[in-house]
């Protein structure tokens, strides 16, 4: 009764402790919580802010046109080590999964609506990569300024996509260095 188990039964998972029969945050020591206990455990009442893991600001958060234009200052001499044909594809491939990642959004968002309009931005940005592919490279450097202009739509949080405050600001820079570069060099 007063002994702490050492082992689990089939019933009763190590690490429920004395939390399942008592309602207390007192469990039993085992092998993982030895090893990474370093000292007295503060009772923490359960709360939503105790359960959400807040992470720290970043520089994109902190800094959006100062993080688009480092990236895309990036992006450029890859495009220019590559050979044009392996450049254009990567650019189609790269505006296609820059379209996709308001899908992630809309998801983690959840209305239907939502969803549907971004999986509908997102297949159109990736048709103009293959189309670009197939007829001239200049239309994916138009994909990437159409998709700047995409941008702006999701400021109003209507039936798009709620995107993270700096994704924005950050990504129309970005589409807009690359689209206006890739447009130079390929005309």
């Amino acid at each position: 009764p007063g002994r702490r188990r050492h082992y689990s039964s089939v019933d009763e998972p190590a690490w429920s402790g004395n939390l399942a029969r008592t309602g207390t945050s007192e469990a039993p020591h085992n092998f993982l919580k030895s090893l990474f206990s370093f000292g007295p455990e503060k009772e923490v009442p359960m709360s939503l802010e105790t359960a959400t893991v807040k992470p720290a600001a970043n520089f994109p958060a902190e800094h959006p046109y100062w993080a688009g234009l480092f990236l895309a200052v990036v992006t450029v001499p890859v495009f220019i080590a590559l050979s044009k044909p392996l450049a254009q594809q990567w650019a189609a491939l790269l505006l296609a999964l820059i379209g996709g990642a308001y899908v992630g959004f809309a998801a983690r968002d959840g209305r239907p609506s939502a969803n549907l309009i971004e999986l509908a931005g997102a297949l159109a940005f990736a048709a103009i990569g293959l189309a670009g592919l197939q007829l001239t490279p200049l239309l994916i450097a138009g994909g990437y300024i159409a998709h700047g202009f995409w941008d702006f739509f999701h400021h109003r949080h209507g039936p798009y996509a709620q995107t993270p405050h700096w994704y924005i600001p950050f990504c129309v820079v970005y589409d807009w260095i690359v689209g206006a570069f890739l447009l130079v060099w390929w005309w």
